[in-house]
Parts: C-alpha cells; sequence; structure tokens
C-alpha cells in the first residue's frame, strides 16, 4: 500500500486536482528545523532538503506576514501550540484547508484525521 493509498479518498482527490493550489507554509519548515536540531532519533528530517523537495514537486510556499501573526490573538484558547495556531491562522487568513495527519487537534481543525 502506497502513502496516497492510506489517504481518505476526498484527500487524495485534494492532492490529485491540478486546479487545487498546494502550499507549504515556511511554519512547517520552521517546526521541522527545530525538531531536527534537537538530534532525535525518531526525527531524521532536513528541513532544507524537504523543501527543495516540496518546492521541486510544485508546492508554493508561504511566508509568515504580520497579518497571520495578528490573527493568532482571535483563536480560541484550546490551540496551545504556537506552530498549530500560526497554521490555523494562515489557512484562515488564505482561505485555505489544513492538511495534517496530527492526531492531537480536534477533528474540526483540519480536513483529514488519519
Amino acid at each position: 500500500m502506497t502513502r496516497t493509498e492510506r489517504l481518505p479518498t476526498a484527500v487524495a482527490g485534494l492532492l490529485a486536482d491540478p486546479a487545487q493550489p498546494l502550499v507549504l507554509s515556511v511554519v512547517s519548515l520552521w517546526e521541522v528545523a527545530i525538531k531536527s536540531s534537537l538530534g532525535r532519533a525518531d526525527f531524521q528530517v532536513e528541513a532544507a532538503a524537504l523543501r527543495l523537495s516540496l518546492l521541486g514537486q510544485g508546492l508554493r510556499e508561504l511566508p509568515v506576514r504580520a497579518e497571520h501573526a495578528l490573527a493568532v490573538q482571535h483563536l480560541p484558547w484550546i490551540h496551545r501550540k504556537p506552530f498549530d495556531c500560526l497554521l490555523m491562522v494562515q489557512d484562515q487568513v488564505e482561505g485555505l484547508r489544513l492538511l495534517s495527519a496530527d492526531r492531537t487537534r480536534r477533528p474540526t481543525d483540519h480536513l483529514w484525521k488519519p
């Protein structure tokens, strides 16, 4: 079974649709870089290589703007992780959909919860 086969049909359809914009938030790269720098044995991801790979696959890079940072103040306090908060407000401000395999988020926070 490939990674794509494990995705819910709705998510696989979104990812396969060339009209659907695929975006890489620098927030995710920032989080990967921090985790990588901690030298955890269970986290062997090089942020720069990940970025190049995803951009090479056609994803558009989304920077963090002041508008995103300021919007965090309007989130309910059930979201206590700074990176998750930034990702959620980027999605709201930019009109995007956050796809995540993070099981700690509420089901309403994203489209895919495996």
